[in-house]
């Protein structure tokens, strides 16, 4: 993602709670940036160890395209 004209990566785990309609809060200093950076357009995917990874739409346009090229 960028920022600024470089590039940010959010790496680790955070401990996210749905609310009772099923919404899930992004932490404020990760909002913010992807806000900037994405214009809050996100896709949220599962990895293989069934955790979620969210990417700007963007990025995740790029990657898409990567996965469907792959054997």
């Amino acid at each position: 993602m960028e920022k600024s004209g470089e590039k940010v990566v959010f790496q680790g785990n955070s401990a996210l709670t749905l609310d009772a309609k099923g919404r899930m809060t992004i932490p404020a200093r990760y909002r913010d940036a992807l806000m900037e950076s994405a214009q809050g357009a996100l896709t949220i995917t599962r990895n293989f160890d069934g955790g979620l990874l969210i990417y700007p739409r963007p990025v995740w346009e790029e990657k898409r395209e990567t996965i469907l090229h792959l054997p």
